[in-house]
């Protein structure tokens, strides 16, 4: 969480009982957006669930945030058809004659994306997916 919240100037609050609970930061972007990040943790203090979430927008702007977000959670190893796939999803939702929403996963390199994209925000989630 914290090289996120580094990137955007965020300040993190522990969620929970004695801040045990999710990580949560919460910053109104200069591009006109609310970013909001939640990062889970394991028993191992391992990021196994990180929430990328923009309020009210659908923008480009939002899709390069997102992937931005997704890639540092990724540690740098975000894949180029991931991030194109955030910006897909995005553009789907956002056509004026489109559907106005968005929900799809996507399953690559360890980990799972599924991104949620309506008028009143998106949300993207990356979930660790352990080797079975």
């Amino acid at each position: 969480m914290g090289k996120i919240a580094t990137r955007w100037g965020m300040e993190v609050h522990r969620q929970g009982r004695y801040g045990q609970g999710p990580a949560e930061a919460k910053r109104v972007l200069p591009e006109g957006f609310t970013l909001w990040v939640r990062m889970a943790d394991d028993d191992d203090g391992r990021a196994r669930q990180v929430e990328c979430m923009a309020q009210n927008s659908m923008s480009e702007k939002v899709a390069a945030t997102l992937a931005e977000c997704a890639d540092i959670a990724l540690d740098g190893k975000a894949t180029t058809r991931q991030r194109e796939w955030i910006s897909a999803q995005l553009a789907i939702a956002d056509k004026p004659d489109g559907p106005q929403e968005s929900t799809d996963s996507l399953t690559e390199n360890g980990f799972t994306l599924r991104l949620v994209a309506r008028l009143t925000g998106t949300k993207l989630t990356i979930t660790h997916t352990p080797a079975a």
